[in-house]
């Protein structure tokens, strides 16, 4: 599939997890809003997580300096959802055809990365007062 929007490993919380540049996302969607408005109103209103959905890097560089986002791909598939135009199905199927082709690879050793995922969806469960069969016990962790 041709590429949409680059994605590489980058270290959001305790390990790499595949992920992209919101402002690369912001420009493939086509978003009216202003980037910095519109990542910080998305933050908000779906409840995203530092170091667990994205992380932010100052840039000192420009002028005037300004904040980048890396956001998993988990974020980024919920927020083309969200932006309800083609655009955004394009990316959002984009990113799960890419996630596809990862589970058709040969299984792993499950790495760090997926612990701290099934860490926050564990957490997720518990503060939502989930049913005791959802919420994974530590021997399942790896699977999530």
């Amino acid at each position: 599939m041709k590429e949409l929007i680059k994605v590489e490993k980058r270290q959001i919380g305790n390990g790499e997890i595949n992920s992209v540049d919101a402002r690369e996302l912001h420009v493939f969607l086509e978003v009216q809003t202003q980037f910095s408005k519109w990542i910080n109103r998305r933050i908000n209103e779906y409840c995203f997580t530092q170091h667990i959905d994205f992380i932010t890097i100052s840039r000192n560089d420009y002028s005037p300096p300004r904040i980048d986002y890396t956001i998993s791909i988990d974020m980024a598939k919920e927020l083309s959802m969200v932006e309800r135009n083609h655009k955004g199905k394009d990316a959002r199927q984009y990113f799960i055809s890419m996630e596809k082709q990862v589970k058709e690879l040969p299984h792993q050793t499950p790495s760090p990365t997926w612990e701290i995922e099934s860490e926050a969806i564990q957490r997720m469960l518990r503060s939502s007062n989930a049913p005791e069969h959802m919420i994974a016990t530590e021997k399942y962790k790896h699977v999530l």
